[in-house]
């Protein structure tokens, strides 16, 4: 039987205003997706997690502060919530990818604005890198390279490195078709060769640094000083190299 204390520390984690504020983001079907992935294991008499909400509860906690799994199942109990071991949770965490990238495409819409079809044949590719610090790190201990395919937000490619990580194009093989889209961080001669070299092509954010551009003889472009030659919003195109 539930004591008093019980059922209120339960309704603080059932009833909780900010809780229903995140739903109202979420797809109207997410419990029906959270089904259709077979993320609610309810056919076994000992399932903790039995609830859409439960498990997507759990999930934000742990990733959105940035908390151990630890001290997210202690903080989720605390609360009235499903108790789960650690291990249960990183177990659950690692089947939900394709649940949360169902949740990810409704939430987005509109990501046929990007299907090869509307860009010339291209299959776009955005890049990325972030910097990764563990719990009571005083800095950097690793970097996540991300290759992303923005016609269904579905990853190309993930790869984690040490702290000399650094960005580049040169990070993943490249396809015929294929567009690289990065920011000035990807701006350097070596990168754009390695793609080019693939047969894909690349859309770059200029780094005036690291990317020298020159007229076809050889003379040395001015980049600010032709971008002042533009007016308003009107698109331009110049041959270099």
């Amino acid at each position: 039987m539930l004591s008093m204390a019980d059922t209120e520390t339960r309704n603080t984690w059932d009833d909780n205003p900010e809780w229903n504020t995140v739903l109202s983001y979420l797809p109207l079907n997410y419990r029906e997706l959270a089904v259709e992935h077979k993320q609610l294991e309810t056919q076994f008499g000992n399932a903790k997690v039995r609830t859409a909400d439960d498990l997507l509860r759990f999930i934000f906690l742990h990733v959105g502060p940035n908390l151990p799994l630890r001290q997210t199942v202690v903080i989720a109990a605390e609360a009235g919530g499903p108790r789960l071991s650690a291990m249960r949770l990183h177990k659950k965490m690692r089947k939900a990818s394709p649940y949360l990238h169902a949740l990810v495409q409704q939430m987005v819409g509109g990501i046929g604005g990007t299907s090869a079809e509307r860009w010339f044949g291209y299959e776009m590719i955005s890049l990325d890198g972030r910097s990764i610090s563990g719990p009571g790190a005083t800095g950097t201990d690793a970097r996540l390279h991300t290759a992303l395919r923005l016609s269904d937000l579905s990853f190309k490619d993930v790869q984690v490195t040490g702290v000399a990580g650094g960005e580049t194009l040169r990070r993943f093989a490249w396809s015929p078709g294929e567009l690289a889209i990065g920011d000035r961080g990807y701006a350097n001669p070596p990168g754009i060769a390695w793609v080019v070299g693939q047969g894909a092509d690349v859309l770059i954010r200029v780094n005036r640094g690291a990317l020298p551009l020159f007229n076809r003889d050889g003379t040395r472009i001015d980049v600010l000083q032709r971008l002042r030659s533009v007016h308003g919003n009107d698109p331009c195109e110049w041959k270099v190299q």
